[in-house]
Order: C-alpha cells, then sequence, then structure tokens
C-alpha cells in the first residue's frame, strides 16, 4: 500500500490495519473499493482501568466544556462487566476529568467503544468509504474507454466489483486513464485499438474472449441506434 509500513488482521465483521502512518492511510481507504468506512482507533486492553484512561485521553483532545458527548459501547465475547457498565463507568470518568456534558440523544461527539475478547478500540470518527464490493470478485469486463462517461460506467462495475480490462480507443486518453486507474488503486490492463478499422469489432470479440471477460461497458447511450458498438449482435458470443 503506497510503501506505507501495515499489517492486517481480520476478525468476523471488522479487518483491522494496523501502521503509524494514520494520516497517510485515511487518504487511501476512501478509495478503496468494499471499504463501507472506516475509523482510526486506539487499541488497549479490555480491562476498565486501561479503556478509561485511554478515553480520557482521546476526549480531552476533542471535547470542550460547550460539547456534550456520548458513549456507544458493543462487546464481542464474555467479560466481568455490562455494555451499560462500561458506559456507565467511563462516561462518569470523562465528566469528572473534562467538565463535559453527556447527551444520549444528540451528542456533539460520539465514543465508540469496541471490546473484543481481551482488546477494546475506542475511535470517534467513522469515515465513509467508496462502498460497494471488493475488486476482482464478481469477474472481468472490458470497459471501452473513449470518453469520460465510459469511465464513469467502468467506475461503476469496478464499483460491483469486477476487475477492469480497459480498452482505450485513443492516445490521447492514455494519461486519463493512468491517472483514473493510479486514483482507485486499480490493477488493470490496457490496450489501444483503433475503432475505425473495418476489423475493430472482430478484435475486440477476440480480445474478450481471450482475457475471459463477462460483460462489455461503453459510456453510449441506448438512445444512440447509429452507434455501431450497440450492435450487439455483430460482438461474437464469448
Amino acid at each position: 500500500m503506497e510503501h506505507i509500513s501495515h499489517s492486517v488482521t481480520m476478525q468476523r465483521g471488522r479487518i483491522f490495519l494496523s501502521t503509524d502512518e494514520i494520516e497517510k492511510i485515511k487518504t487511501i481507504l476512501p478509495r478503496i473499493f468494499g471499504v463501507v468506512s472506516f475509523s482510526p482507533a486506539v487499541q488497549t486492553t479490555a480491562s476498565l482501568d486501561d479503556i478509561s484512561t485511554v478515553a480520557q485521553q482521546l476526549m480531552k483532545n476533542v471535547l470542550t466544556t460547550e460539547k456534550s458527548f456520548a458513549i456507544r459501547v458493543t462487546r464481542v465475547g464474555t467479560h466481568p462487566f455490562t455494555s451499560q457498565d462500561v458506559a456507565i463507568r467511563i462516561g462518569n470518568d470523562i465528566v469528572t476529568s473534562t467538565h463535559a456534558k453527556v447527551d444520549l440523544n444528540a451528542p456533539g461527539i460520539k465514543l465508540f467503544i469496541e471490546i473484543r475478547e481481551e482488546k477494546s478500540f475506542l475511535f470517534t470518527e467513522k469515515i465513509r468509504g467508496v462502498g460497494g464490493l471488493p475488486s476482482g470478485t464478481q469477474g472481468t469486463i472490458a470497459a471501452l474507454i473513449e470518453n469520460p462517461m465510459s469511465l464513469l460506467a467502468a467506475w461503476y462495475l469496478m464499483r460491483r466489483g469486477c476487475n477492469v480490462f480497459m480498452v482505450n480507443t485513443a492516445v490521447s486518453n492514455e494519461h486519463t486513464i493512468s491517472t483514473f486507474l493510479r486514483y482507485w488503486y486499480a490493477d488493470a490492463e490496457s490496450i489501444t485499438m483503433d475503432p475505425t478499422k473495418e476489423e475493430f469489432l472482430t478484435q475486440l470479440s477476440d480480445i474478450c474472449s481471450e482475457k475471459q471477460c463477462d460483460a462489455l461497458v461503453t459510456g453510449h447511450a441506448l438512445d444512440e441506434p447509429d452507434n455501431p458498438l450497440l450492435r450487439l449482435k455483430q460482438l461474437k458470443k464469448n
């Protein structure tokens, strides 16, 4: 990941990415297909004392006496306390150290505490990702790139988890395609073809078969009857 030192572990419903370069990671994850949201978190033990120490440090950085807060606790595993016990204990400690007010209905800041077995994770942000499905989970498509609408069409299929094979129709598009793929961290092949050649559709069909593409996507609308690319009968069935 851009030469960023990191490690990844997976648990049910969560992917944990450990790194010292949080700010860089925050610029990358919103562009990874399949990531619905992510939260920079601080890890500690499942001890209430340790959770309280980390929680107070976190909230002192973001809370003022004018701001209210609430605590949301989730747990996985067996512990000698309930989620409500955690919320009450940590909430009281934060009030004591910051003099901020608790507002369970419309808090200015939410502190999320996720306790998983012997570990706990604390965070105050939920940053939206691009969502969709992870790349490569839904087969391969060929994307015929002629204009910005073509890239948009390819993007929607990429977001649906498809690998994309880029078929470029103009040398002038090469830089745009390269920038697009790099921005979205897409590991995609590309080829440049001349759509004015008589054998273009035959070659396109052969390439789709060779790359085992499940579909062909273009940026054309169905109200363009004169466009030869919409004469689907001319494309051989893969």
